[in-house]
């Protein structure tokens, strides 16, 4: 599961407008994103051939950022909180754990 969770220097924005916005544009479509990364590297994902260091250099490389993937042991960083039912179960969690 893939967290949405990113920082950057802001100064990317003025920057990189369009390739920010290309991003954003992409974020909910898996074929628009192997566009901006490539399709080689699509498919050494389907193939089970890509780890995460050379999926993030491939993308570093690609468009021409630096950055790297950072794992995280806690899977609630997948958990989206877009949506109301989401939000309860966030906020129910939240209030157990202040109980504690």
């Amino acid at each position: 599961c893939g967290g949405d969770v990113n920082v950057f220097r802001t100064s990317l924005i003025d920057r990189e407008e369009d390739l920010v916005q290309r991003i954003l544009d992409a974020r909910k479509s898996p074929f628009r994103q192997a566009a901006l990364i490539g399709f080689d590297s699509l498919l050494l994902l389907l193939l089970r051939r890509l780890t995460v260091e050379d999926a993030a250099r491939r993308v570093g490389k690609r468009l021409k950022l630096s950055g790297k993937a950072v794992i995280c042991p806690y899977p609630e960083i997948g958990m989206d909180v877009d949506k109301p039912f989401q939000y309860d179960i966030l906020a129910e969690d939240l209030q157990a754990r202040a109980s504690v």
